[in-house]
Parts: structure tokens; sequence; C-alpha cells
């Protein structure tokens, strides 16, 4: 993460403390920082969590390894994840889902 810039296309400008957490399963451009505050961007990647003890991004994209070296800025845009990514998962996965909430109720015996 000290390695990485993240900004927002959108208006809001927030502390990279606040982007960092606010990173968690969203759609991030994979951005190379050229000169006179132009970006190339290689790709599109989606952000499966953030260790900020670690200090590390874990991301799921498609880029080449080279182009992964290069990459020094996660830009956050408007663009949301369709509910479908969430919501709509194969009968083979067993176990918790990450970003959805498994609920369950229990009862309390007083």
């Amino acid at each position: 993460l000290d390695d990485l810039s993240i900004i927002s296309t959108g208006e809001d400008c927030t502390s990279k403390e606040m982007m960092k957490r606010a990173l968690n399963g969203t759609l991030v451009y994979l951005c190379e920082k050229l000169a006179a505050d132009q970006y190339n961007c290689f790709g599109v990647g989606i952000v499966r969590s953030v260790d900020e003890k670690e200090n590390n991004v874990y991301l799921l994209h498609s880029l080449s390894s080279e182009q992964l070296a290069k990459t020094n800025v996660l830009a956050m845009g408007s663009t949301s994840l369709p509910s479908q990514v969430y919501l709509h998962c194969s009968p083979k996965i067993e176990g918790t889902i990450p970003y959805l909430q498994n609920m369950s109720i229990v009862q309390v015996q007083a």
C-alpha cells in the first residue's frame, strides 16, 4: 500500500486512510502514473481485500506480471459491481462468501 497512490475519479476527495477502507470489494482501474499528471491505465481489477496490518492489497485482475509491476495507482470510479457478483453464486460454493453477511437466528435461553 505504501507504494500505491489511491485516487478517486469522482468529486469526493478523502484521505488515503479513508480510501483504503473504501477499497474492499470495489472495481478499480489499475494505472501507471506518467509525467504531467497523466495516467496509463492497464485494465481493471476487483479489490478482494485490504490487509492494513501487512500493508497489502489483494486483487482479482487479468494483467500480465509486467503490467502489474508497473501499476502504482489504484483509481476508484463511480462504477459499482453488479449485484450478481455478490448474490448469484454457484451451488458448488460452500462456506462463507466474502462481502456477504451470513445471518442466522439463534434462540437465546434466559
